[in-house]
């Protein structure tokens, strides 16, 4: 179901009481710049996208989806990254 509420618990990311896929969130170091990075998987391990937040105090993502190459922004509400991620990506049947 693609409305059904989503929860992050640790890296698990649980919909309709399933494990859907994994979530995982590290700092990057690219030429010297560190970046906020969130990448998200389906349970086999297949990579479906990597957020990339190049200010670390911000909420700003470009999220990459291997899928199609697509790549797109949006806006999170502090606290709840890796949520609005998952949920964007479910919406636009990446995950």
């Amino acid at each position: 179901k693609r409305t059904a509420p989503v929860t992050v618990i640790a890296t698990d990311i649980i919909q309709d009481f399933k494990k859907i896929g994994t979530v995982h969130r590290q700092k990057i170091t690219v030429e010297y710049k560190i970046y906020d990075e969130i990448t998200v998987r389906m349970t086999d391990g297949t990579l479906v996208a990597r957020a990339v937040n190049e200010k670390l105090s911000g909420h700003e993502w470009e999220i990459f989806c291997t899928k199609d190459q697509r790549r797109f922004r949006i806006t999170t509400i502090p606290g709840n990254d890796e949520k609005e991620i998952v949920r964007q990506l479910i919406d636009q049947f990446y995950l």
